[in-house]
């Protein structure tokens, strides 16, 4: 059965001290040896529902910053998920490289990424048999096992791909010691560079609401988990007096084994590693 906690409704003094405690937790790393830390597999074969919650943050005015990295399009839809015999760092792979295809053409053979979705340009069907070769491929090269890869195996893979197709991998670590340095973050995905997150404890969040109230929705899960970053977003809520009630940061990601989402920030998230990850 699943276990259910409601937050109730955030405001005023309360949601502040709220914002202060969940932001302490946010972006710590886990810092086991590297070379044993295995992500995968992906959440129908490995990761474990932990809870799910509601929160109401009612406000007055609010500031929303976001970016979409523009090789994923303002709606990323048809970027891969969960495939048969693919773990979460084949998906998060997958998902970097087929947007870079984009705009270097060859790095998946015989691909294009680039479709036609309700008359706007969007991705191509990653169902395909090409694509899925590809992903195979991707596999081989990242060298894993049936429980995932490391985070070594993981950028060997892409960069094995990449050179192979002539081009450069680069990747660069988002974080100070065991904290997430959001700022830099932010600076490369303004850049329209994705990134990666590799996760020992991770939640999926949406958001919903009418005019002065959001709700948001969170599941909590265990288990090492590896996602595509394609942006972000800060919420900012203030009260009538136009004083700061809370700010919430989000990640937007492609999930691994259920289209895209968000990753909030807080407390019910534990950072292994995030890394800037980018082609040329």
């Amino acid at each position: 059965m699943k276990r259910k906690k409601f937050l109730g409704m955030l405001c005023g003094v309360t949601a502040v001290a709220s914002a202060a405690l969940f932001s302490m937790g946010a972006g710590f790393a886990n810092n086991q040896n590297r070379s044993e830390t295995t992500f995968g597999p992906s959440m129908l074969r490995g990761g474990h529902f932990i809870q799910e919650f509601t929160v109401h943050t009612h406000w007055h005015t609010q500031e929303i910053d976001r970016h979409i990295v523009s090789l994923s399009g303002a709606n990323p839809i048809g970027m891969p998920n969960n495939g048969a015999n693919y773990t979460c760092g084949i998906i998060a792979g997958s998902n970097i490289i087929k947007g870079y295809n984009k705009i270097f053409p060859g790095l998946i053979p015989g691909f294009n990424s680039v479709a036609t979705v309700l008359g706007r340009p969007g991705w191509a069907n990653g169902m395909s048999p090409t694509f899925r070769n590809f992903q195979s491929d991707l596999a081989i090269a990242m060298g894993g096992n049936p429980q995932g890869v490391t985070l070594n195996q993981y950028f060997n893979g892409i960069n094995t791909m990449v050179q192979n197709r002539g081009r450069t991998f680069h990747n660069q670590t988002m974080m100070n010691g065991n904290q997430l340095n959001l700022q830099n973050l932010k600076s490369q995905l303004r850049q329209n560079r994705y990134a990666t997150v590799f996760m020992t404890g991770f939640n999926v969040a949406s958001i919903s609401g009418n005019p002065g109230v959001d709700r948001f929705d969170l599941r909590e899960y265990g288990g090492n988990h590896i996602m595509a970053v394609f942006g972000y977003r800060t919420i900012t809520y203030r009260d009538a007096s136009g004083a700061i009630i809370r700010v919430k940061n989000f990640l937007e990601v492609v999930t691994g084994f259920g289209g895209t989402g968000l990753l909030y920030l807080n407390n019910h998230l534990t950072i292994y590693d995030l890394h800037m990850t980018f082609i040329s």
